[in-house]
């Protein structure tokens, strides 16, 4: 596959392109149990074979179109591209990242977590990540936290414009590049960022015990993916750190694991795949003793 997109194309495909290409290529087996019937008892995934056998013929034909995108995201960061399908038939969508190595004593071995997002073109109808029913993908709202590959495939996608959204849900040994591979599509542009939202405002700031405080705020205008809280010790502070995101539409946080009779100063800035926007108002609450 390396000398493929080498000779064809002139490039060096990342190790996750390689991936995706032969995962996006391959045939679900139609006696994938090995029962001697021929009659797909077990759809792709799963555990006999996974997405499917292997087919170089459908991986080097030269008809998917593809994005080895090295820069990377960062937690709460987007990419987002637009695919045009021609005519009504198959379209596979697949993602694939070089996941950083984990620890045999984690929890859960997955450390860079991204998300496929497609949407149909009537803007309405999503698509996540790796919700399959009898082999294709359903619009259940289910997001995958455990696999470092996202498959989206629709057995008869419509015609027009269909909007593939890559997003960095928590990337915290980052930025994690990507690669994605789609079928079916005559096209795949990078869709323009959208313009940055504007910036929160009234936001307040209330101790609720010696270890906690509630934030506040009300959003700006405009269209945001989530909202980082950043702050900082003591009543003249400036060194704010952000402590963590909340999505899109949520206009609260509760900080907690605080020092008794401590001033903490907060300030919220919201971002979407375009850019962050303006900070809010800074706001400050001292814990009990």
């Amino acid at each position: 596959m390396c000398d493929f997109y080498k000779k064809l194309y002139g490039i060096e495909a990342s190790a996750a392109l390689v991936k995706a290409t032969l995962i996006n290529s391959a045939v679900d087996l139609l006696d994938e149990n090995n029962d001697g019937v021929n009659d797909n008892d077990y759809p792709i995934p799963n555990n006999h074979e996974g997405w499917g056998r292997v087919n170089l013929a459908n991986a080097t034909d030269g008809t998917a179109q593809f994005v080895d995108y090295v820069a990377g995201l960062s937690t709460g960061g987007a990419k987002t591209y637009t695919a045009n399908v021609a005519s009504v038939g198959p379209l596979k969508i697949t993602v694939v990242w070089s996941d950083p190595a984990s620890s045999t004593s984690a929890s859960k071995n997955l450390v860079n977590d991204l998300d496929l997002e497609v949407t149909a073109p009537n803007g309405t109808t999503v698509y996540r990540g790796n919700n399959f029913s009898g082999g294709w993908s359903t619009t259940a709202t289910t997001i995958d936290r455990v696999n470092n590959v996202e498959n989206v495939y629709i057995q008869s996608a419509t015609t027009g414009t269909w909007t593939i959204k890559v997003k960095g849900y928590n990337v915290p040994t980052g930025p994690q590049p990507f690669a994605l591979v789609v079928d079916g599509v005559t096209s795949l542009t990078e869709a323009a960022p959208p313009p940055p939202p504007g910036a929160p405002s009234g936001l307040t700031a209330t101790a609720i015990s010696r270890t906690q405080i509630n934030l506040a705020w009300t959003k700006g205008a405009g269209s945001e993916d989530g909202f980082k809280i950043e702050r900082c010790k003591g009543a003249t502070c400036t060194n704010f750190a952000q402590i963590a995101t909340v999505g899109a539409g949520v206009t609260s946080y509760s900080d907690t694991g605080l020092t008794k009779n401590t001033t903490y100063r907060y300030r919220v800035r919201a971002y979407n795949a375009g850019s962050d926007s303006g900070y809010s108002n800074i706001a400050s609450a001292t814990t009990p003793r």
